[in-house]
């Protein structure tokens, strides 16, 4: 199944495939996957997420006033009777919730610097659980790793909650961000340890949980070509457009 549909990626990719991304609306567009956390882990612990993400500002312009979390891949939910464990965040950091408004951050490895510019960048967190004990957390943006953390917890995987993309959901409902995504992927185990060229489009190997396509330029979902068992809805006001990452123009990524 995976060598049949990794063949036919690969050959849509060497044909110049088209590829869109999606444009969140402030407080109304999201997407959430069909499978919760703990079904699409099951015993694994260590992960890797990378997003390819644009925002133009966390807290000005369309995003004015906006006053909660900003997530960009989470399996946090607290509304509405989530679980509260053993859930993870990828998440922007508007103003009032950390140090740099603008920044990224993974389960506390933050970024130094804003990324709220309105260019395209390449986030990824790896997240390693070490003898069930504790988790080493490394953030990478454009292929740079920004940040490592130590963390006591070591389970972020069993989650019951399902994956959301541009959705912070606390007990006071959802908050979402106007943004673009054009890549989401998650991976069992460790992708990086050292810095990389990010790839655009994101593409499947045999560890590959989660790619979802962005192929298509209409529709409500969000198909997973690591798995179509697992693919996302997309909710509220969003839209399809041909904004997308150029990574020729050295991680200049704007369109």
């Amino acid at each position: 199944m995976y060598n049949l549909k990794s063949f036919f990626i690969l050959f849509l990719f060497s044909f110049n495939i088209a590829n869109y991304s999606v444009h969140f609306d402030f407080m109304s567009g999201y997407a959430e996957s069909i499978l919760s956390s703990n079904q699409t882990f099951g015993d694994n612990y260590s992960f890797t997420i990378e997003a390819w993400y644009k925002n133009y500002s966390t807290n000005n312009g369309a995003n004015d006033g906006f006053g909660d979390g900003s997530n960009i891949f989470a399996s946090y939910k607290r509304s509405d009777g989530g679980d509260p464990y053993n859930n993870f965040t990828l998440q922007m950091i508007p103003e009032g919730h950390g140090d740099v408004p603008g920044s990224f951050n993974i389960i506390g490895a933050s970024s130094d610097t804003a990324y709220d510019d309105g260019t395209w960048h390449h986030v990824a967190g790896t997240v390693e659980s070490i003898n069930q004990e504790y988790a080493v957390i490394k953030l990478y943006v454009d292929g740079e790793l920004k940040s490592i953390n130590q963390f006591d917890e070591w389970d972020f995987t069993s989650s019951s909650n399902n994956f959301y993309i541009n959705n912070h959901s606390p007990f006071a409902g959802d908050h979402m961000q106007d943004c673009y995504v054009a890549g989401i992927s998650l991976t069992n185990g460790i992708k990086y340890n050292q810095d990389f060229n990010p790839e655009y489009p994101l593409s499947n190997n045999e560890n590959t949980l989660i790619n979802l396509d962005f192929s298509n330029d209409s529709g409500s979902t969000l198909m997973n070509l690591a798995n179509d068992s697992n693919n996302f809805i997309l909710h509220g006001n969003y839209q399809w457009t041909t904004d997308i990452p150029n990574i020729n123009n050295e991680l200049d990524l704007c369109t």
